[in-house]
């Protein structure tokens, strides 16, 4: 045993020094920067991983929901956001292709009575304006379940009372409705201006100062009555969110002939 101790003792010796000192150390070194290089590449990996997972969860997300109507939807499909009850919405409805103008006398009569009919605690239109093929209109809401609620109750009244007076059957909007919620006066003001002068910027009104087929009969912040205001009773309800009954009033009272600018509502 001490000669095999011995002759080990004899061989290590006879190794160069580099080889006795510096291999050992070596290979420490290189398998703790293997053992580095594999922890980054690991977690890289896993990083990419992650990311491909979030990619095909949005993915998903966009392809669930009922399915857009046509070749391309005209409104996203996404989840409504939240309404808050002091928040009106602008809301706008367009016609399927091919259909007759809505701006005839008995078509903005059956629209008006549905609105008033749709009227409720929890949803209700103050304001709108009827053009050829769509409809803007000014509305409050609890919430957006209520507005969901209203909306589906309104558009199934107004596509059936169309369809008896067209003497026709199918569809009659061509998707779900737009909805704009309106957090500032100054941003309902814009759009009181934008949909009671709709037909103005349709190049539906001409000279008249009032369009007919709108409540701009029956609205109550004219800066000067033009003429042909307050000649019909209001229909519908009175505002009740502070934004459009007197919060929009501090930007001034709307001019007959004022236009909104182009970028500060949307269509």
């Amino acid at each position: 045993m001490d000669a095999r101790g011995c002759g080990c003792a004899t061989t290590l010796a006879r190794l160069p020094k580099r080889d006795r000192a510096s291999r050992p150390k070596f290979t420490r070194e290189k398998t703790e920067i293997a053992r580095a290089i594999f922890e980054l590449e690991f977690l890289a990996l896993h990083e990419a991983e992650s990311r491909a997972t979030i990619v095909r969860v949005h993915q998903l997300g966009r392809q669930a929901g009922r399915k857009p109507i046509g070749p391309r939807a005209l409104v996203s499909h996404a989840k409504r956001p939240k309404l808050a009850a002091r928040f009106p919405v602008l809301v706008t409805l367009k016609l399927c292709d091919g259909l007759r103008t809505l701006r005839a006398a008995d078509a903005h009569a059956l629209i008006a009575s549905a609105f008033a009919l749709a009227t409720s605690d929890a949803f209700r239109v103050i304001e709108y304006s009827i053009q050829a093929n769509h409809v803007h209109f000014l509305a409050e809401a609890s919430d957006e379940r209520a507005l969901s609620r209203g909306m589906n109750g309104l558009t199934t009244r107004i596509a059936r009372g169309l369809n008896r007076l067209w003497k026709r059957a199918g569809r009659v909007f061509r998707d779900r409705y737009h909805a704009r919620i309106l957090t500032t006066p100054r941003e309902v003001r814009n759009t009181l201006v934008y949909t009671l002068h709709n037909a103005r910027k349709h190049g539906a009104l001409g000279r008249n100062p009032i369009d007919e087929f709108s409540s701009a009969r029956s609205f109550e912040g004219w800066k000067e009555a033009p003429k042909g205001a307050d000649s019909t009773p209001r229909l519908l309800e009175r505002a009740r969110t502070w934004l459009l009954s007197i919060g929009w009033r501090r930007h001034g009272l709307i001019a007959a002939w004022e236009l909104p600018a182009r970028s500060e509502v949307a269509a």
